[in-house]
């Protein structure tokens, strides 16, 4: 129960950040896809400290900041990253009425889920 509060907690800051970054550059007419890319490989870093430091810290109290959880996430989060931005393009430019932001959040809640039951069982072990 630990791990989802913090998790959770730790995915609102990153998802805020995320939504944040892409909102910035989408009004510098960054395309969708590049936007969307740059803004979660911000939020990655940000969770990947947060996450390894504290939500899925060992029994002992030890950091899971080490180069193999390091390259498990970032395999995750290439593949997260293309799903989202595939979505993310299809949904933009399916329904425009719809708003940026409510999309991208639509989203990102999907890659949440996804991203922590990976996480918990392979990424951080």
């Amino acid at each position: 129960m630990r791990q989802l509060v913090f998790f959770l907690l730790f995915g609102g800051l990153q998802v805020a950040l995320d939504a944040g970054v892409l909102m910035l550059l989408l009004s510098f007419d960054v395309n969708p896809w590049g936007a969307n890319v740059l803004s979660r490989f911000t939020a990655f870093v940000f969770g990947f400290l947060l996450n390894g430091s504290i939500t899925f810290r060992g029994a002992s109290g030890e950091r899971r900041v080490g180069g193999r959880a390091f390259v498990r996430l970032a395999l995750l989060w290439v593949f997260l990253t293309a799903l989202s931005s595939a979505l993310l393009n299809l949904l933009i430019y399916s329904f425009p009425e719809a708003g940026v932001v409510p999309i991208k959040l639509g989203i990102e809640a999907l890659m949440a889920v996804l991203s922590f039951f990976i996480s918990r069982a392979w990424v951080y072990v």
